[in-house]
């Protein structure tokens, strides 16, 4: 049961350390064809610094809330939503609801037109068009609370305390370090009991022999017989159970080969 348990947190411990790997490779390696937004699993992560966007609809965005862009396509974008693209005056990312979409003669987009809610940020406001080649995505979700959130983990949002400094780190280490000191507290365990095995069985078979524990020099050339005769069973038995697996594959191989030309004869 414990071998099970301990065969289990190893595993989601190993998938944890390669999920935040694969996310921090996918996020680097989006950044160059994103306009320097990272992406994961087609989606962004983004932070409102500025009061554009604040408003009195169910999704205009107050300063600090943290937003979910995905990458969906600019055909699924109606009048309306609220978008992120690369604004190249600002040479960065920017949030704002579309207020008109020109199309080509084929119904590709090839223009969106936007504004901010807020007429009176301090920011202007006024309405911007872009090409669709600056389109980043569309908002699917924002909140205060995810805002706050970003500040601890993400280095790009701006923070009073810096948090994100020693927070982001420590999210990528610690499972490194639980996964590292439980594998060497599980193998300081495994070996301690491995050790007092022996020595029970060492105790046992001195008995057996009926040879004096105290008796140092009869009892250490007995356990060297006893080890060297225990190495190789062990040797013998690691052998004879390599063999048995190499039968059971060419069993099984011949196996498959049977049901396969069964298959083909009864066509």
């Amino acid at each position: 049961m414990r071998k099970w348990i301990s065969g289990i947190a190893t595993g989601f411990l190993s998938l944890l350390v390669l999920f935040f790997a694969y996310c921090q490779i996918s996020m680097l390696i989006s950044m160059k064809s994103n306009h320097g937004v990272p992406s994961v699993f087609g989606y962004s992560f983004l932070y409102v610094a500025t009061d554009s966007m604040v408003g009195d609809r169910p999704d205009s965005l107050p300063v600090g809330s943290g937003i979910i862009i995905e990458d969906v396509p600019p055909e699924e974008v109606e009048i309306g939503d609220v978008i992120t693209f690369y604004y190249p005056v600002l040479g960065a990312p920017d949030t704002h609801r579309v207020t008109n979409i020109i199309y080509d003669e084929q119904g590709k987009v090839m223009t969106f037109q936007t504004r901010g809610d807020n007429a009176d940020a301090e920011i202007a406001s006024s309405g911007e068009t872009f090409s669709v080649d600056n389109y980043l995505g569309k908002m699917v979700y924002h909140s205060l609370s995810f805002g706050t959130f970003l500040t601890y983990v993400s280095p790009q949002v701006p923070s009073e305390h810096n948090h994100a400094t020693w927070v982001f780190p420590l999210l990528i280490l610690t499972p490194l370090a639980i996964a590292a000191i439980y594998t060497i507290v599980s193998t300081a365990l495994s070996m301690r009991k491995q050790r007092l095995k022996e020595q029970k069985e060492l105790a046992q078979a001195l008995e057996e022999a009926n040879i004096d524990p105290h008796d140092e020099a009869a009892a250490l050339a007995f356990e060297e017989k006893w080890r060297y005769k225990r190495e190789l069973r062990e040797s013998y038995l690691k052998e004879k159970d390599k063999e048995m697996k190499k039968q059971r594959r060419k069993l099984r191989k011949e196996g498959r080969m049977n049901i396969t030309e069964k298959g083909e004869g009864n066509d």
